[in-house]
């Protein structure tokens, strides 16, 4: 019936297709002739359904819910004016829907429509703020912030947006969540910071060297592999879905130095060496910087800091 109805919409015109919509409109439960109003007929058709009584208040697949997802914004400010409600939880609310579909313009009228900024229930709690940055989506971080989205707002992982900003490497997002009062010292469950997260494929000197002026702690170590099994297994348990966090390699009781050599990111070394970085340090598996280094293979690295070293023990 949906496919014929459609067929025939898309050789008529609006106003006769706006009559059948309207007939339907009575018998369809589901409000399936307004989804296809808002689909096709955008506003005026949506606006003739609505004033017949048509509902646009369908918990699942809501007129609303289909225009966000076709990032039809003039249907979505339509609908959001007409009373829609701008959340939806099933599981994501429509506004984490926008952002992960990057329609930011969308997101921010349904920010600005009320959306819940801090919903949690889908994606390890992710809140939307978190999600946005990983999408790379900068309007609707700004967006949210304005709204009062909490800076450190977190996942159940206690992973923060600022956290996913490291890994992304964007640094006009980065300087807006921390004007914004998040902070450079939060550690995750499994003791990862920002500078653990940042992405070696996409390093971005002035991203650490911001993080490191801010306070982030050059040293800190991340908890061992027992612990790390533990947080995942937990996680896992209460929401079904597996989490990690950005991670190339096993993470489990390292620096950030010591992830720099397993990569072989010379430049991020010799940033963290000069913020008083431990080259020393050993975890519990016997593991150092120049350990990773070697592992690796990364012979330039390797040399480096065993310079360092050398350089340090005649001083």
């Amino acid at each position: 019936m949906r496919q014929y109805m459609l067929n025939r919409i898309r050789r008529m015109k609006i106003t006769r297709a706006t009559v059948i919509f309207s007939r339907v409109a009575r018998t369809f439960s589901v409000g399936t002739a307004l989804f296809m109003a808002a689909l096709i007929l955008s506003g005026p058709g949506a606006d003739r359904l609505q004033s017949e009584g048509a509902e646009f208040q369908q918990p699942e697949m809501s007129p609303l819910n289909l225009a966000v997802n076709l990032d039809d914004l003039a249907t979505v400010r339509r609908l959001l004016k007409a009373g829609a409600d701008p959340n939806g939880t099933h599981p994501k609310t429509l506004l984490m829907n926008a952002i992960g579909r990057n329609h930011e313009e969308v997101a921010l009228a349904l920010i600005a429509a009320g959306a819940d900024i801090e919903y949690r229930g889908w994606n390890i709690g992710s809140p939307p703020l978190l999600m946005a940055a990983h999408f790379e989506a900068n309007r609707v971080i700004a967006g949210l912030l304005i709204s009062g989205a909490d800076p450190d707002g977190a996942n159940a992982a206690e992973f923060t947006a600022l956290m996913g900003v490291a890994f992304t490497g964007d640094l006009v997002a980065a300087h807006m969540l921390l004007d914004a009062g998040a902070r450079v010292d939060r550690r995750s469950l499994k003791g990862v910071t920002v500078l653990h997260c940042i992405d070696p494929k996409r390093f971005n000197p002035k991203l650490m060297r911001l993080f490191i002026d801010r306070g982030a702690n050059v040293n800190a170590v991340t908890v061992d592999r027992k612990v790390f099994r533990q947080v995942e297994e937990q996680l896992l348990r209460d929401w079904q879905v597996p989490f990690s966090e950005p991670g190339f390699f096993d993470l489990a009781e390292k620096t950030p130095l010591m992830i720099a050599a397993r990569h072989g990111i010379i430049d991020a070394a010799k940033m963290l060496l000069e913020r008083g970085a431990d080259l020393h340090f050993e975890n519990s598996y016997g593991e150092s910087a120049t350990y990773m280094a070697r592992e690796a293979g990364h012979e330039e690295m390797l040399q480096f800091l065993e310079r360092v070293a050398a350089e340090a023990a005649e001083r």
